[in-house]
Parts: structure tokens; C-alpha cells; sequence
């Protein structure tokens, strides 16, 4: 299950492009673009909500917008606002699995000697695939990742969400916008003989 977090973008005295989850304390990375750092964003929260939930500590609950903006309110090196989805991690569900049996005697053995069950050796094995995937998102035989191209996505950097501006009008609502970059197009003119 996700829920989705308030990332805060902005630019350090140094001039670095950072992130922060106001939310999740745990988090706070750097990169060189927006892409790499909402990307980066994702998957360092993902991996802290899963270390809280191992360790036995409640995960934070996401604020609403309009508490954030009371809480955190903007500062001028702050660039943008984009909500990450960060995978909560729920209660185990049995499955039915079928799986080669000479790959399940090595799984076995490799989960005897890291000291885990078979299925928590699985579970980690698709987590690591999961998190390798989403972090490399190769593109491969012409394809590229559904989501790459479209908000913040970079090459190598698959999101699933898009830069979100929100303010209040005069009235007081809320009001989203999402910016859009046209292409310029060149005009043509046709010269009648």
C-alpha cells in the first residue's frame, strides 16, 4: 500500500539540489536533478518506513497539505513541492509459488545461511529486485520505462508522479497547477507564385 508524502525541493548555500519528507525525518538525499532527487526521495522512503516497521516503530502518518503549509512554510530557497508514494509495508499474505526445484534447494540453502526463512529469503530477493529495478530502470531493447518522460522523469530515473504546484486563491482554496512546457513550434509561410 502507498501513501504519498510531501517532498520539499530546494538548493542548499552550496548550490546542491536536495530533498526532504518533513514526515519522514530519515529522509533527506541529494542529486543533481529533480529526477534523481524525487527518485532518490522514493526509495530512501521506501527503505526507511520498512526499517521502522521492522524495528517495531510506528511510520508517521503524511499531513495534509494544508497542515504542511501551516508547519512548513516556504522559505526562498525552496523550489518545489511533489508528493512521493512511499510503499508502507502490510501484513504477510500466503501465497502459492511455483518455482524450479533446483532453484528452490539453492534458495533454501542461501536462506539457511543468512539466517532466514524461506519465505523471508524471498521476500528480500523480490524487494532487492524491486528497489534495483526502480533505481536503474534500464532501458533496454528500445523500450523504455512507461513512466520516464513525463514530470520529473530523466532517463535511468523512472517516477510515477509529476511536479505539482499548490497555493490558496482569494478565497482560500487550494488550488493545484501542474506546469507544462510547450514546444515551440516554427511557423511556415507559403509564398503564392
Amino acid at each position: 500500500m502507498a501513501d504519498y508524502y510531501l517532498a520539499i525541493l530546494a538548493r542548499n548555500v552550496e548550490g546542491e539540489l536536495f530533498a526532504t519528507l518533513p514526515d519522514l525525518p530519515g529522509v533527506n538525499v541529494t542529486g543533481e536533478t529533480e529526477g534523481e532527487v524525487l527518485a532518490l526521495a522514493r526509495e530512501f522512503a521506501d527503505d526507511y518506513v520498512r526499517d521502522l516497521v521492522e524495528d517495531g516503530h510506528p511510520v508517521p502518518k503524511p499531513r495534509s497539505y494544508e497542515q504542511l503549509l501551516k508547519d512548513e512554510p516556504r522559505d526562498k530557497s525552496e523550489m518545489t513541492r511533489a508528493f512521493v508514494p512511499v510503499e508502507v509495508p502490510g501484513k504477510s499474505v500466503k501465497i502459492s509459488l511455483s518455482i524450479d526445484e533446483a532453484l528452490l534447494a539453492r534458495a533454501d540453502r542461501a536462506a539457511e545461511g543468512e539466517g532466514l526463512t524461506r519465505s523471508g529469503f524471498i521476500a528480500a530477493a523480490i524487494g532487492t529486485r524491486l528497489r534495483a529495478r526502480t533505481a536503474t530502470a534500464p532501458v533496454a531493447a528500445g523500450r523504455r520505462p512507461a513512466s520516464t518522460g513525463r514530470g520529473f522523469s530523466e532517463p535511468g530515473h523512472a517516477v510515477d508522479y509529476v511536479p505539482l504546484t499548490l497555493t490558496e486563491n482569494a478565497e482560500g482554496q487550494l488550488v493545484a497547477a501542474i506546469p507544462v512546457k510547450r514546444a515551440r513550434r516554427e511557423r511556415t509561410t507559403s509564398k503564392k507564385a
